[in-house]
């Protein structure tokens, strides 16, 4: 079976030391199971903002894996008209490349992006080859959330070009699947039709790395002189890009109200970069109970993760994400989750009695939740067993991405009529 796998922004095996995400996690294991998979993606490093080549780029990651990187402009900011333009300079290479490549056996395009999304399903119409769209995020209704609600009436007709778009992309899909229910559901109503045999969810998932003595050895020498200590009281970690969605208000504010309360030894460890940085160092200036420690690689990701008991799945008000990469990462590290999303990620937790939901504004009740967890060892351990289970048995990727590549193959199969033709 041949699989193209299309998502312009995810990291890819060239970045170096990187955590591969969906398309590049599941590329892996259809290499390994004897099938060729190709990854396309931009040369423009979405996480970075750098250029990974001036060109085109064509390489084997390894036998069975393909990276194709198509050449796009820069951009410096998630949401402008460079990232729009840069967005089309993908679509338009992928429709001038994919010419050029063998007939692939089925496409799966992520949503977003529209432009790519639809180049896909150009290819596919003209090829007869299935495309399935993989909802995994929310455009173009995502547009909205920066924008304030009062404003949303006169900027919604604006929007109506990119709402056609991905009305038409779900209504001609051969398939929808969506990293959540929510998320099929919308899908579906862009497509305005109901689920069908071959619609379905595929959650994100991981793969915890295993971590060796000497890399252990080595990131305790770089971090416990930064706090990241084996003793502790209760140590709550957050790992993502400080943008407009991030929930640090939320931690920080936490984590000043456990100092107020005579609890510093409820401590908070930051992990990550982008425009916010510098409005979470003011926020966090003088507060000895909290760390800002940067960018950090999918193996120190592991090696915190070990050292904390919480994961903190924090967002601002009205982000329109429902079951997001982080949380699951987290109950991947046996870690419960305080969580700020309704829908389905507080359902899940509160299911499996594995985390709390709190409101992004309600640090006092995040800030009393953990105090009382800190005197709490054994409730806390039961958490972190629960957590793990929940991980086992919806979001273990070996599980989830086998699951996947035997719906793939329904679709790469010939038809019964063929067959019985041959």
């Amino acid at each position: 079976m041949r699989v193209w796998l299309l998502h312009p922004a995810e990291p890819v095996p060239t970045d170096g030391d990187v955590r591969l995400f969906r398309y590049g996690a599941l590329c892996r294991m259809l290499s390994a199971a004897g099938h060729h998979a190709t990854q396309w993606a931009s040369t423009f490093n979405h996480f970075t903002k750098t250029q990974r080549s001036t060109a085109p780029l064509s390489s084997e990651v390894e036998p069975g894996y393909q990276l194709e990187l198509l050449p796009a402009r820069e951009y410096r900011r998630h949401v402008g008209l460079a990232r729009l333009r840069s967005q089309q300079d993908v679509a338009t290479a992928f429709t001038q490349r994919a010419s050029q490549q063998r007939r692939p056996d089925v496409i799966v395009a992520s949503l977003p992006t529209l432009e790519l999304a639809q180049a896909a399903l150009d290819y596919g119409r003209q090829h007869d080859v299935p495309v399935i769209i993989d909802v995994r995020d929310l455009w173009p209704d995502f547009f909205l959330t920066p924008v304030p609600k009062l404003l949303r009436p006169l900027v919604r007709p604006l929007l109506s070009r990119f709402e056609h778009q991905a009305r038409r992309i779900c209504r001609e899909a051969t398939a929808l699947i969506g990293v959540s229910q929510g998320y099929l559901d919308w899908g579906l109503a862009k497509a305005g039709r109901a689920a069908g045999p071959d619609d379905r969810v595929v959650h994100h998932a991981y793969t915890c790395p295993t971590l060796t003595a000497s890399q252990k050895a080595e990131f305790a020498a770089k971090w416990e002189p930064h706090g990241v200590t084996a003793s502790r009281k209760l140590r709550c970690c957050y790992f993502g890009t400080l943008g407009r969605s991030a929930g640090i208000g939320l931690i920080a504010n936490a984590a000043r109200i456990a100092c107020e309360q005579g609890h510093p030894e409820i401590e908070f460890v930051v992990c990550g970069g982008g425009p916010r940085e510098q409005e979470l160092q003011r926020q966090i200036q003088g507060l000895p109970n909290i760390q800002h420690l940067g960018w950090v690689n999918s193996q120190e990701i592991a090696w915190i993760m070990s050292r904390s008991d919480i994961g903190l799945a924090a967002y601002e008000a009205e982000v329109l994400q429902s079951l997001p990469n982080k949380p699951i990462e987290y109950l991947a590290g046996g870690l419960p989750v305080a969580n700020t999303l309704p829908g389905e990620l507080a359902s899940l937790l509160s299911e499996y009695n594995c985390g709390a939901t709190f409101s992004p504004q309600d640090a006092a009740g995040l800030a009393r939740w953990l105090i009382d967890l800190g005197s709490s060892p054994d409730q806390t351990q039961q958490l972190a067993a629960n957590a793990h289970q929940l991980y086992r048995e919806q979001f273990d990727a070996q599980r989830v991405y086998a699951e996947f590549i035997d719906y793939l193959a329904a679709f790469a199969a010939p038809a019964p009529a063929l067959l019985h033709a041959a």
